[in-house]
């Protein structure tokens, strides 16, 4: 699975009960050492055993937990998450590759990948979405119409290009390299702007979907 799909695939937000009136949810944490009744050398460890290499699990007689309590105090949904050597850490939002704020282009909804220097400061990849996302993070299977990457020409000038048709095959798991395919990609031809690819992209999405609309009347006839 490309970063671009990684960053917004497969995150689904907590429910509220149908009658919440007050949709907030507060998060508590704690983080514990557990710790095991049997001797060290008597661990045996599914997850891994000593082998010819030297690996070993690292779990011994002690091992950290975390709790994480999610809570909505309107509808009194309440969810518990725990498990065993869990990190948390407090990091900038920019490092999750997270976009909250869209640019609407080419009737897309645009969401930056990480800018990084090498780059220029521009995204290294920019997920598109359509016009029935609205805007939301994260963005669905179903809203992908297609991504851009940066480049450079042969000059070192900031190029781009572009994939658009998302194919999902559903007998392959989500963190597969094979449940997504794309069915156009802008190959040869690159782009000058940011905006120029995302003008291809609405092309493409608006051809593939009309080819899917007269397949389906052509099926129904």
């Amino acid at each position: 699975m490309s970063d671009a799909l990684e960053t917004h695939l497969r995150y689904d937000a907590l429910d509220h009960k149908a009658d919440c009136k007050r949709p907030a949810f507060e998060i508590e944490y704690r983080q514990t050492t557990g710790r095991r009744n049997y001797p060290a050398s008597g661990h045996k460890c599914t997850a891994g055993q000593t082998d010819e290499d030297g690996y070993d699990c690292d779990h011994g007689n002690s091992f950290s937990k975390t709790v994480l309590r999610v809570i909505c105090r309107s509808c009194e949904q309440a969810y518990r998450i725990d498990g065993e050597s869990v990190s948390l850490t407090s990091i900038d939002l920019d490092r999750l590759d997270v976009d909250l704020h869209p640019r609407r282009t080419a009737g897309l909804y645009l969401y930056n990948g990480p800018c990084k220097n090498l780059y220029n400061g521009n995204p290294e990849w920019v997920l598109a979405a359509h016009a029935e996302n609205a805007g939301h993070f994260p963005v669905a299977e179903q809203h992908v119409a297609g991504a851009i990457f940066c480049g450079f020409t042969k000059r070192g000038a900031v190029e781009w290009s572009a994939v658009a048709g998302l194919v999902v095959d559903p007998k392959q798991p989500y963190n597969d390299f094979f449940r997504h395919s794309w069915v156009r990609r802008s190959a040869d031809q690159k782009f000058r702007s940011l905006t120029a690819a995302a003008k291809w992209i609405a092309e493409q999405s608006a051809e593939l979907r009309a080819e899917s609309a007269e397949t389906g009347q052509q099926a129904g006839a």
